[in-house]
């Protein structure tokens, strides 16, 4: 441990003495706040790039643009070789006499446009449907990232890691909402597992909580580690590519994932636009379906879990009750859904007898309420109030809801509904002891004996806007 200290010391010593060595030599080009931006953004973590970066910024070339060549390079100096090197560049080859004798080293390129054929080349190789994708590797570390559970099983074997078990169940929880990236140490060493004569760590990355610092770490025993530790103890060039990897991959999702505005207008009845870009809005069940009116909501590259509110959409929300949904809709995450009611047992309750109720006690039902439905409409004027109140009752009548209440059989009269073992029957004669029902058996007719009696088809009446 203490050589491992002694070494890192020398390594930040080295490091500090390059960026003043830096400073100094660039003094004519470059102001000292500019050498030392270009030094924090050098994906080799000590500097090393930092004299090429600096002539490259001298000759003016965009930071970003610098930046983001050089992690390519980076990432990819290892897989250079002789074999590639001359089809990457094609004629160009001949044109860079230091890249044929020295490819790995930064400065035989003369110009940041140098390594832009090798971004494409290995952008290029790049598998666009495989299991896994390697985030990165050199002699000593591969990065992966399963996509698949089989491929966890694979990468995570000899580990102690649930998610690489037979049960898929552990591998899709943890994949629902989240990465999963495996840090493979080629050199390291397992003393109680030498069978897989390498060691490895785990890391969860929750797609709302991407900064390094938020990462979940595993041991190779499954056992959870420190996350500021892990990035203290691990090359910092390993955690920079891998940090760039979730944010490239979880700006995919996002992009696959985002919803128009003009989407969500076209697809609601009313909706709302708060100032920290949360959209709330209702579904137009009046004019489309159900699967119409959520089909805007499936996106190829949505979570599991955004999949199974769609699902919920189509299959539950209609027969509960009136569906409004709570959408973040951000740039920079997922978007996340909540889903809320204007039920229909809320406007049962307030007939007990299978009267009509009026609209007006619905509105105060909803309004007075303490939930988020009350918290919903206050966003909206009196007109799109009223709009939303005539298409709840419309909707509500449609579904004809019947109330129930529980009686006593001494109370039924021939011709009475009423539900015994889940079976809709109806009272065909009435004695002094007994009932004979529908389904031609007898029921005791007495105060304690009781029944679920259905009443008629309950109605909202109109007496807020008559003139509708």
């Amino acid at each position: 441990m203490m050589k491992k200290v002694n070494y890192l010391i020398l390594e930040q010593i080295i490091s500090e003495g390059r960026l003043e060595d830096m400073v100094k030599k660039y003094n004519d080009d470059l102001s000292e706040r500019a050498v030392r931006e270009l030094s924090a953004k050098d994906p080799s973590g000590n500097n090393k790039y930092l004299d090429w970066m600096c002539k490259q910024k001298a000759e003016g070339y965009n930071l970003e643009y610098i930046v983001d060549k050089l992690r390519c390079f980076h990432e990819n100096v290892n897989r250079l070789s002789d074999k590639n090197i001359e089809s990457i560049f094609g004629e160009l080859f001949s044109t860079l006499p230091k890249v044929k004798s020295a490819p790995k080293d930064i400065n035989s390129y003369p110009s940041v446009e140098n390594l832009q054929p090798i971004c494409i080349f290995f952008e290029e190789k790049k598998p666009k449907n495989a299991s896994r994708i390697k985030i990165y590797e050199d002699d000593r570390w591969l990065i992966v990232s399963p996509l698949t559970h089989q491929a966890s099983c694979q990468y995570g074997s000899h580990s102690n890691w649930c998610v690489s078990t037979s049960n898929k169940d552990y591998y899709d929880r943890y994949t629902k909402d989240g990465l999963l990236v495996f840090f493979l140490d080629k050199k390291g060493f397992n003393p109680t597992k030498p069978e897989a004569n390498i060691y490895k760590f785990a890391v969860h990355i929750d797609f709302k909580e991407i900064a390094p610092e938020s990462w979940d770490w595993y041991s190779m025993e499954d056992k959870n580690i420190d996350s500021i530790l892990m990035l203290n103890l691990l090359p910092k060039n390993l955690i920079d590519v891998t940090s760039k990897f979730v944010k490239e991959f979880l700006g995919e999702l996002v992009g696959n994932a985002i919803i128009p505005e003009n989407v969500i207008s076209e697809n609601s009845f009313i909706y709302h636009k708060t100032a920290d870009n949360i959209y709330t809005m209702v579904l137009d069940f009046n004019n489309k379906s159900v699967e119409e009116a959520t089909k805007f909501l499936e996106k190829s590259f949505l979570p599991s879990g955004y999949n199974e509110f769609v699902n919920e959409i189509k299959t539950k929300l209609k027969s509960n009750g009136f569906p409004f949904i709570e959408l973040e809709n951000k740039s920079t995450s997922i978007p996340d859904v909540s889903t809320f009611y204007i039920r229909w047992v809320w406007i049962n309750y307030l007939s007990d007898d299978g009267s009509d109720v009026k609209l007006s006690d619905v509105k105060n039902e909803i309004f007075d309420g303490s939930g988020r439905a009350a918290e919903f409409l206050v966003k909206f004027n009196d007109s799109e109030v009223e709009d939303f109140l005539i298409l709840i009752m419309e909707l509500y009548n449609k579904s004809e809801q019947s109330q129930t209440k529980r009686v006593s059989t001494e109370s039924l009269n021939v011709g009475d509904r009423v539900r015994v073992d889940g079976e809709l029957l109806t009272v065909k004669r009435v004695a002094e002891k007994s009932l004979l029902l529908s389904n031609g058996k007898r029921k005791v007719r007495n105060w304690s004996n009781r029944v679920e009696k259905v009443f008629g088809t309950t109605k909202i009446i109109n007496d807020l806007y008559l003139y509708r």
